[in-house]
């Protein structure tokens, strides 16, 4: 059963398309993380780890951008990271002691301990990782059993559903057969079945999501629904490009102008950009990074620093992805105004050869980071240092 589970999480990665970022970490407080939970019924991941730690380091330099590792732990966990030497981390480590790092826990929504992990991990391994805690969470063989026995509870249906998708198994036809059913789809109930079920665009459940929008932004929240959105279209696109069907692609974007006006641009010579690597089209390529740099404002600061990375390793660019990716990065600083930010600018243009703008950025940082607080001006610190 394990294997079958962990081939199916492997075929759903493929199926919904890797959405080409790596793991988005909440940025509120551990409170606010066990909330968001209990909430969204996930697990969470913690990196525990500190500022001097090499292998830290590592993790955060190469695995943890990588887009399987992001697919996997965005769709399944909510990802914290927490300096172990700081205000948070000293209070983590009363109840979850940390001796040696970088240390990676899960913890459930009730706050209990699921596994931890010691020590730097490479890829595949935290993939590896990341399936085994799925896999020891799953419960469709008991939901499906009941289900077949002609249960509809709708919290049952909405568990399943939900089991079925973090197991990579289709949940469309269950969400539809349980639906059509329904005389409100306003209810609570109802609108997180749709929420959840919604994977793609071309999908009745897509239709009802965005029907009742106001509805589902008052029981998720604006973002969480835009981003719902957006990955839907994303995965359909990309079904598009793989079946070659453009009229499909046309269909989303469609969809896109409709639903996510200010980002529909962005989007478009996303797909552009990814059409151009199928056909190996470098002046294509080239062109929708131009496009995608000129319309990215209205992008999540995550994803604008996951295309920066992309962008800046990408080989068909031939040496120009750095000063596209660097573009991206100024935006992000630019969007949040955050100290973090033009660190983030300034160690790429550092690692680039960019002493000049390294500082530039570095000298905003210190600006920020005075309205910060001592632990944003420490970090600033140990980065102006490297410039000496």
């Amino acid at each position: 059963m394990k294997k079958a589970l962990l081939f199916l999480v492997i075929l759903w990665c493929a199926q919904t398309g890797a959405l080409a970022q790596g793991i988005v970490f909440f940025e509120g407080t551990w409170e606010q993380a066990l909330e968001k939970a209990r909430a969204e019924e996930k697990p969470i991941f913690v990196d525990a780890y500190t500022t001097w730690c090499g292998p830290c380091k590592m993790m955060t330099q190469r695995t943890f951008p990588d887009p399987q590792v992001g697919d996997l732990f965005n769709a399944n966990f909510i990802s914290v990271k927490i300096d172990m030497e700081q205000e948070a981390g000293l209070a983590f480590q009363r109840q979850y002691p940390v001796r040696a790092y970088p240390t990676l826990l899960f913890i459930d929504g009730t706050g209990k301990e699921i596994k931890r992990v010691l020590g730097f991990q490479q890829v595949d391994a935290m993939l590896q990782i990341g399936r085994n805690i799925l896999a020891g969470l799953d419960n469709s063989r008991e939901l499906a059993a009941a289900y077949e026995r002609g249960e509809r509870d709708p919290n049952l249906v909405y568990t399943y559903i939900r089991s079925l998708n973090r197991a990579g198994q289709p949940s469309l036809r269950i969400a539809n057969d349980f639906l059509r059913g329904q005389t409100d789809l306003t209810t609570e109930a109802n609108l997180k079945i749709i929420f959840e079920a919604t994977l793609e665009a071309d999908t009745r459940v897509f239709e009802l999501l965005t029907r009742y929008r106001k509805e589902m932004n008052s029981l998720h929240g604006e973002e969480e629904v835009n981003t719902r959105i957006y990955d839907a279209c994303l995965r359909t696109a990309r079904k598009a490009m793989e079946m070659n069907t453009p009229g499909l692609r046309e269909e989303v974007e469609a969809k896109m102008k409709e639903h996510l006006p200010l980002r529909a641009r962005a989007f478009t010579s996303r797909m552009d950009m990814e059409q151009a690597l199928r056909t190996k089209d470098s002046k294509a390529y080239l062109k929708a990074v131009q496009t995608f740099v000129k319309e990215a404002g209205a992008e999540p600061s995550h994803l604008l620093k996951s295309m920066a990375t992309e962008v800046a390793d990408q080989p068909i660019l031939e040496g120009q992805g750095t000063e596209y990716a660097a573009r991206l990065l100024r935006k992000v600083a630019e969007n949040t105004r955050r100290s973090a930010a033009y660190l983030d600018l300034g160690e790429f243009l550092l690692a680039h050869g960019d002493i000049a703008g390294a500082r530039s950025a570095g000298e905003k940082a210190v600006e920020l980071a005075e309205k910060e607080g001592p632990q944003a001006e420490q970090q600033v610190s140990d980065f102006m240092l490297k410039l000496e």
